[in-house]
């Protein structure tokens, strides 16, 4: 039985810890002998959601994905404020 992980993705998303969640959970891993987990992306907001970078992400998913999932991964988002130094 695999478990559901779900990623919530949401704007000035943080392509680092959001990839690591992906290298963890979301990559095949055939060399193991056990069912790996199934992964998936839900965010509250419609449309492209913007990354640090400049990418866009397109999430399928609604937050209502949460009930289904057994885990949960919420990367962290940091404020950058155009006029701090």
């Amino acid at each position: 039985m695999t478990h559901k992980v779900v990623a919530v993705a949401y704007d000035r998303l943080c392509t680092f810890e959001f990839g690591c969640v992906v290298e963890l959970f979301a990559l095949p891993r055939p060399e193991l002998p056990v069912p790996w987990y199934e992964f998936a992306v839900c965010a509250a907001e419609r449309g492209p959601i913007r990354a640090t970078g400049g990418d866009e992400l397109t999430v399928p998913h609604t937050l209502r994905l949460l009930d289904s999932a057994a885990c949960t991964s919420e990367q962290s988002v940091s404020k950058v404020r155009p006029d701090s130094k």
